[in-house]
């Protein structure tokens, strides 16, 4: 049986998401899963966390979280106390950091259930890069989002992140949210084969693996729960206000924290955000719509192009070839290319900067010709994200599943009807009627046992000082418009807009990196136009 290229490639259109991690400009495509695209072999290799020297890294101790019967989907809560103790019973007041090669490790303690902060407890992982200089005035914590993206990774992965200056000032400092990575995983590692992962089967695999083996960590898994373990951890830091930077989902993590912990708001940095007044169809239709300006544009600047071989006429003749490959798909090399597949392919090479190579192919399969799909699948192989294995490793998943189902992120989260649901998408992007027809037929929130279409709505409360959010004006994960939209709700911040498409503004822009380090360093707002270009 042949392969379709739709499996390998239609698949990151499939299930796209409002909620990702920081993944660096033109490296990652917007996919199904909650984490960032592995990078072409060019970029850097993450780093693996070293083992502390120390045989104890902190003063605390994870205390095990079991469980083995499923627990109703109606008792799975998301709501907690609006507040958190001050201090919560048994845990350290301090940190102890132990050295872990390079960095620092330590890890907190933080209560399972914060409606029973007197029961049983977790650990949350930290690694801190310490600041270079004699006197440092304080820290900074990072979260790339996901959600469930690991802090300690992306530390490890940035080195450059923040300015010379404000790195001889400030502790940077990553933790692994509740249920990733080393902070209490939600383990499914019963569930590394992804080859449907669009599928029932595939879902219910890492319900099982997760949801069902630790229903307590399950239900307690929520951004408000991650929000207080980020108040746990300055406690224990001993730090008067928290200074924060969030990417993406991140973001939201850091609006819900300053929406429950206004008086600890220090210096916050907003960096590609989620816009949460949206419903989940409303985040993938709002990406869709970027998706197809995209096209768009590169169509037009193609047919008026005297070099572009897929000029001129170029966006009828796109809208031609899709047409064609409907009933008449490209098949050479053991593969096919149709049209969900081509939809993916045209905007992952567009996003990878090979638009050239791009419109050569589009030229041949519009004469049928299907030499070059041996080509096209070196590409997708080597000089581009691996689109076909999403996640850093198979433990996030479930932790993914549960609060993209449960907060209303996830597509398939949405009450809306296949039908409603395709026109919403069809109406953003006719380009992508492929890839909206699989996305408006997902069930994978169904199958998981969660479908809430709703999360908790973050506002500014009186005394909260400013914060500073960043976008870019061709971000495709979290377009520009949901940043623009996040700061205008809180009273007193600055939005800065650069150039391109980065997702992870303060990561790929040297300017941005500077604006936000200077804001950490001196508590001063930006010039809305500080990064703006002529």
């Amino acid at each position: 049986m042949k392969a379709s290229w739709s499996g390998r490639f239609g698949l990151s259109l499939l299930l796209v998401l409002g909620l990702f991690v920081s993944a660096g400009a033109g490296t990652s495509v917007a996919v199904a899963s909650k984490k960032k695209a592995k990078k072409p072999a060019t970029t850097r290799t993450k780093k693996k966390t070293p083992s502390p020297k120390a045989s104890t890294t902190s003063t605390v101790v994870v205390a095990s979280v079991a469980g083995t019967s499923l627990l109703p989907t109606a008792t799975i809560a998301t709501a907690v106390p609006a507040t958190v103790p001050a201090t919560v019973p048994g845990l350290a007041s301090t940190i102890v950091w132990a050295v872990c090669g390079e960095y620092d490790c330590a890890t907190v303690n933080v209560p399972l259930d914060y409606s029973a902060p007197a029961g049983p407890q977790i650990g949350i992982a930290l690694q801190r890069r310490r600041a270079v200089g004699p006197n440092p005035v304080g820290s900074v914590l990072i979260n790339p989002g996901g959600p469930s993206g690991s802090g300690i990774d992306f530390l490890t992965n940035r080195p450059k992140l923040f300015s010379p200056p404000a790195r001889e000032k400030y502790h940077v400092i990553g933790f692994d949210p509740r249920g990733v990575g080393q902070s209490a995983p939600l383990s499914c590692a019963s569930t590394r084969d992804r080859s449907a992962r669009t599928s029932k089967d595939y879902v219910d695999a890492v319900r099982d693996a997760c949801y069902n083996r630790q229903p307590d960590l399950v239900k307690a898994i929520t951004t408000a729960n991650t929000a207080r373990d980020m108040e746990q951890i300055r406690i224990a830091l001993g730090e008067p206000k928290l200074n924060y930077l969030g990417v993406s989902y991140g973001t939201y993590l850091g609006m819900v924290y300053a929406d429950l912990f206004p008086d600890r708001v220090g210096r916050f940095m907003i960096d590609s955000a989620v816009d949460p007044s949206l419903r989940a169809i409303e985040l993938t239709a709002g990406q869709y719509g970027v998706y197809e300006a995209r096209v768009v544009d590169f169509l037009g600047r193609c047919s008026r192009s005297r070099t572009c071989t897929f000029g001129p006429n170029s966006l009828q003749r796109y809208d031609a070839l899709l047409k064609q490959l409907e009933t008449q798909p490209i098949r050479a090399n053991g593969l096919t290319v149709d049209r969900a597949s081509m939809e993916s392919i045209t905007f992952a090479m567009i996003r990878a900067g090979l638009e050239t190579t791009l419109a050569r192919f589009l030229s041949e399969f519009e004469r049928n010709n299907a030499s070059s799909v041996p080509e096209l699948q070196r590409i997708f192989n080597s000089a581009l994200p691996n689109i076909n294995d999403l996640v850093n490793d198979a433990d996030g998943d479930g932790m993914y599943f549960q609060v993209a189902c449960a907060e209303g992120f996830h597509p398939s989260a949405s009450l809306d009807s296949p039908e409603q649901k395709l026109a919403v998408l069809t109406a953003n992007a006719p380009r992508f009627v492929a890839s909206a027809a699989g996305i408006a037929n997902s069930k994978a929130c169904v199958f998981w046992g969660q479908q809430n279409d709703s999360r908790p709505q973050p506002t500014a409360k009186p005394g909260l000082p400013p914060l500073l959010f960043f976008g870019s004006i061709n971000d495709n994960v979290t377009p520009a418009t949901w940043t623009k939209r996040a700061a205008s709700q809180w009273p007193g911040s600055v939005y800065v807009q650069v150039s391109g498409a980065a997702h992870g503004v303060m990561s790929n822009n040297a300017c941005a990196n500077e604006v936000g380090s200077i804001f950490l360093l001196s508590g001063s707002l930006p010039d809305p136009a500080v990064c703006s270009t002529p």
